[in-house]
């Protein structure tokens, strides 16, 4: 991997664990300035990234991580660091699911699971029975077309 895709990777991660941790753009800075004394990522070089990333990493919580070796061995170019790699909805579908559903008002008692579960059920009338309702338990694609539906959902009713 080139120093210039690794560097497109950790500043992926970087960003996912001040967003875990809740870190506001002035904290962040401050963590930078105190970590690494540049508060901008600008001029960080390489080590720099793998030393933030690897803090943040440890912060966040994750088992394994040593200074400076942050874990990257499991992302591809296009996914976010901080969730699991499996087939489930990742954290930030789930937010963008509940958060689409507050934004259209949905008002319907299970109204929201009952709507995901009729259109699993187009897909595939197996995964619609072994659904549980929990939206952490979605499968990530069909997490994804759920997000699609309910985009198009809100700027209609917009």
């Amino acid at each position: 991997m080139t120093a210039k895709a690794e560097i497109a990777k950790l500043r992926r991660c970087y960003f996912a664990c001040c967003h875990t941790l809740g870190l506001d753009e002035d904290t962040r800075h401050a963590f930078n300035d105190s970590f690494i004394g540049l508060r901008s990522t600008r001029k960080w070089s390489l080590t720099n990234w793998r030393t933030a990333v690897a803090e943040l990493q440890r912060t966040c919580g994750l088992e394994g991580v040593e200074a400076g070796q942050p874990h990257l061995r499991r992302m591809t170019n296009d996914e976010s660091p901080m969730t699991d790699t499996g087939d489930w909805a990742t954290a930030a579908q789930v937010w963008r699911i509940e958060r689409l559903a507050e934004q259209i008002h949905w008002r319907a008692a299970g109204g929201l699971q009952l709507w995901i579960r009729k259109r699993m059920l187009a897909a595939s009338p197996t995964m619609s029975t072994n659904w549980s309702g929990k939206l952490k338990e979605l499968p990530r694609e069909t997490a994804s077309h759920i997000i699609t539906g309910l985009r198009r959902w809100a700027a209609y009713a917009a």
